[in-house]
């Protein structure tokens, strides 16, 4: 049984070892670690986890996090709470990213970890806090997909108040924090809290917060703190250095080396502020990566009508999926398609989507749809603006289809569609179709403006319920 003072907190990894043995979760290594009410709270935030996993709408590469064939494998197992069989792996072997292989294979590691006398705990994004042979199942949940997941081991200080309750529990001396990422380092408010109580020594690359830093970080832990003496690690000093690989590391009781990164950019003003409640599984995922990949230069108007004088004194309407401003780029028109879309120019129906069930429809040529939103935006502010030429461009999203195989014939029309790979590039995107459009940045003030009035002001309440964020 670990006797030692030194605890080394670690963080999980992306890369994972997939299958394992399928079987009923052995709670051991829980009971061992903590007391029966922090494993029941410990359980509970892991079932909230699982449960914002299973619904959030993220994208990351390209695709729903929700629907990543692990987590759509993923059951309610003794892990969360449940009671269902799953296959399970140590967490020692199930992690293989670049700080585990530094470690060498799964089995070094393991037999490694269980000779060392030190303590260790790993923070994952699904699981908040394991020990290296708790059992888990194969996942993918980075603490960045969803803002929600990050609140459920932060809110309260969560992860903080269990690493320091497993301080006392095992009378920790002295902790060593060795996860790198600054992402997951944020979970725990090591200065304000964690070092008031205990020495803590933070391992820092020479590459910072880098990927790059974990085989470093990994080459640390195999050779300088596993196999090392408790009075070894205790005798270590604020400002030491070890090579490590072609690296370096740092050992500071300093939270951190360098000064906090700069804030994220403001988000796009948002109109309205969330996805109208009719919108589709694709243009929520349209919404969501446009809130994420724009900042607040652009402001984004969702699922608006607009009325304009037509021939002989009768209203023309006009409606779009989205409609993007920029001051200095222009205006652009987003017609949104869902499902898996095809085009065929020599069939009758060239546009055919298929959705989730393997059920085809025909659809209208998204091209033509916004097009003539477009000449009818166009047309209305050209009203207002008689002197004035407004740049209005207009696309095609198709947020769950992938390239180009599917579109034969459409070569010249590739700047304007947007595919399901392109949604992590979501504003370089936009910025190429505006300039495909109109390269020269010109002053757009006015027509922003009038834009308003025709899609916000000027829009029937019978229309439109919601209105600008």
């Amino acid at each position: 049984m670990t006797v030692s003072p030194i605890l080394i907190v670690t963080i999980c990894s992306d890369r994972k070892m997939p299958g394992g043995s399928n079987c009923r979760y052995d709670d051991a290594p829980l009971r061992r670690t903590w007391s029966p009410d922090e494993q029941r709270n410990l359980l509970a935030k892991r079932r909230w986890a699982l449960e914002l996993l299973r619904t959030t709408p993220e994208i990351r590469d390209g695709r729903r996090v929700r629907d990543i064939p692990c987590n759509k494998a993923l059951r309610d197992g003794g892990d969360f709470g449940g009671t269902a069989d799953a296959p399970y792996l140590p967490a020692i072997e199930r992690y293989s990213g670049r700080f585990y292989a530094s470690l060498g294979d799964p089995d070094s590691r393991l037999e490694m970890v269980r000779r060392s006398e030190h303590h260790l705990l790993i923070l994952s994004g699904l699981y908040g806090l394991l020990t290296p042979d708790e059992l888990n199942q194969d996942y993918s949940c980075h603490i960045t997909d969803d803002s929600r997941i990050r609140e459920v081991w932060t809110r309260g200080s969560y992860l903080t108040s269990m690493l320091l309750a497993y301080v006392r529990h095992h009378r920790i001396e002295r902790v060593f924090d060795l996860t790198g990422d600054e992402d997951y380092r944020c979970l725990i408010r090591w200065n304000e809290e964690v070092a008031q109580r205990i020495p803590v020594l933070h391992a820092f690359s020479s590459r910072r917060y880098s990927e790059k830093t974990l085989p470093a970080l990994g080459c640390f832990a195999r050779q300088c703190l596993l196999p090392a003496t408790p009075q070894k690690l205790m005798a270590l000093q604020e400002g030491q250095t070890f090579p490590c690989e072609d690296d370096k590391i740092l050992i500071t009781e300093k939270d951190s080396p360098l000064p906090p990164p700069p804030p994220p950019p403001p988000p796009p003003r948002m109109v309205p502020a969330w996805p109208w409640p009719g919108a589709s599984s694709a243009e929520i995922t349209m919404f969501h990566a446009l809130r994420e990949g724009l900042d607040s230069s652009y402001t984004v108007y969702h699922h608006v009508a607009w009325q304009v004088p037509g021939r002989r004194r009768r209203v023309r309407d006009g409606e779009a999926d989205f409609v993007i401003a920029h001051e200095r780029r222009g205006i652009l028109i987003l017609e949104v398609k869902g499902g898996k879309v095809r085009y065929d120019p020599t069939a009758e129906s060239p546009w055919v989507t298929t959705d989730r069930y393997g059920n085809q429809n025909t659809i209208r040529d998204p091209f033509d749809q916004a097009q003539e939103s477009k000449y009818i935006l166009q047309g209305a502010l050209k009203a207002h603006m008689p002197r004035s030429w407004v740049n209005i461009g207009y696309a095609v999203a198709l947020p769950e289809t992938e390239r180009w195989e599917r579109f034969p014939g459409l070569n010249k029309l590739q700047k304007t569609i947007l595919f399901c790979e392109d949604l992590v590039r979501v504003r370089e995107w936009v910025e190429r179709v505006l300039n495909y459009y109109r390269p020269d940045p010109i002053d757009y003030k006015e027509a922003v403006k009038q834009l308003e009035e025709l899609l916000i002001t000027g829009l029937p309440r019978d229309k439109r319920g919601s209105r600008a964020a």
